[in-house]
């Protein structure tokens, strides 16, 4: 399943655009305070790991004291094009934390390398729950699974891990549905391929509907001609970032998905780059932005 076009919610469609320079280097851990919120308390942390070149890498950020993850973002920095892929982002240790893990694909790479994690903590809001599922454990070129959040609740934060495929397999895909409900999450094996089982895990927080719950999505078009892409958008204003989601669309394995990033000022973006050997397929990527006031 390489291409989750039919699963694109169709709610608010931002800003799209073509990037192709290196992304910045994450800093040290920082905490800083949003705008009052519904959803009161909210403050965005980051932690970044030490470079360095190693077949896998992660990173997890905890959240303050008294304070719960609704989302994260995540990214890559410091790797050549997309030599160096994600393969979890998502809520850990029941929302005390997030955390982002990436894999060199199997050409490997000298760079030094490095992974940040982003998360958005609150106060524990109404109905907080966070759900899993994970698809049942294989050797097949691409795998899915999906995750409904319960009745009456929406997705506030979105989350996929692929497990047991040791880098060979990497995230292609974390998408909310049209409804806001449902977080499906793909995974493709990469050129090299695995004879391994592996699975895909989707996650997603729920909460009962804040004020100005809403998802925003932007996208780059179909195309061949470019080695590096990304799709940047911004939450409407009067809301706030709360999460980040985004896939790539038609690479089949030969693309990897390198940020489902949170720029700052409350935009997301999702960027996705060709493996070193490159490919003529058509392709593109996708963020979407999950923003509440």
């Amino acid at each position: 399943m390489g291409d989750t076009s039919h699963m694109r919610t169709t709610l608010r469609r931002g800003l799209a655009g073509l990037g192709a320079g290196a992304l910045l280097l994450g800093g040290a851990q920082i905490v800083t305070q949003s705008a009052a919120s519904a959803l009161p308390g909210l403050v965005r942390t980051t932690a970044t790991s030490a470079p360095g070149s190693t077949v896998e890498k992660s990173q997890t950020v905890n959240c303050p004291k008294g304070k719960k993850v609704l989302g994260g973002a995540g990214r890559v920095d410091g790797a050549p094009n997309g030599e160096v892929g994600l393969t979890f982002s998502s809520p850990v240790n029941g929302g005390a934390g997030f955390t982002v893990s990436a894999a060199e694909d199997a050409d490997g790479t000298t760079a030094n390398w490095t992974v940040t994690a982003i998360a958005f903590c609150s106060n524990e809001p109404a109905g907080l729950q966070y759900v899993q599922h994970t698809f049942t454990a294989g050797s097949t070129k691409s795998r899915w699974s999906s995750i409904t959040c319960p009745k009456g609740k929406k997705v506030l934060g979105a989350g996929g891990r692929v497990s047991g495929a040791k880098g060979r397999a990497v995230l292609t895909g974390v998408v909310p549905s049209e409804d806001g409900r449902t977080i499906t999450a793909t995974a493709y094996e990469d050129e090299a391929g695995t004879t391994a089982n592996w699975s895909v895990t989707a996650l997603a927080t729920c909460v009962k509907p804040s004020k100005g719950l809403e998802i925003v999505q932007a996208g780059t078009a179909q195309s061949s001609d470019v080695s590096i892409a990304a799709a940047p958008l911004s939450c409407p204003e009067g809301t706030r970032l709360h999460g980040v989601a985004g896939e790539v669309g038609g690479g089949n394995g030969e693309v990897r998905l390198r940020a489902l990033d949170d720029d700052g000022d409350d935009t997301a973006t999702a960027r996705a780059a060709e493996d070193a050997n490159g490919t003529d397929r058509m392709w593109s990527v996708r963020t979407y932005g999950i923003c509440a006031a």
